[in-house]
């Protein structure tokens, strides 16, 4: 028996799994921020400024939820320093950031991502 389903139909109940839309839709580095995000949550590791550089240059930010890039910002902000040593040894082209807002790049994903009318 084949049953044939709508594409809106689909969507709304793969919508209902985010881990399915993970396991099998979503890119590698996706996948890499969401088991960051378990080690942070699970043992309070923070990921290290080589990671956080590759991900910054490499990283689809528009697919990540709120708390995958409230997660990144605080891993970028608590790794400031060592981002810029980082910089220095392997003398990368640093990752612009307004002094005001550290990251500021996160700024625009963060606001579309918000669930109510006040900011997060």
């Amino acid at each position: 028996m084949i049953h044939i389903i709508d594409g809106k139909f689909l969507k709304q109940q793969l919508l209902l799994f985010p881990d399915i839309i993970v396991k099998y839709f979503a890119d590698d580095h996706v996948r890499l921020v969401r088991s960051l995000l378990l080690q942070w949550v699970s043992h309070h590791i923070l990921p290290g400024p080589k990671a956080l550089y590759d991900l910054y240059h490499q990283l689809d930010f528009s697919r990540l939820n709120h708390e995958e890039l409230a997660f990144l910002w605080h891993a970028y902000t608590h790794a400031e320093e060592s981002l810029e040593e980082y910089y220095h040894d392997e003398n990368l082209e640093p990752i612009p950031s307004d002094m005001m807002v550290p990251f500021d790049f996160l700024i625009p994903h963060l606001k579309k991502r918000r669930t109510g009318s006040t900011p997060s």
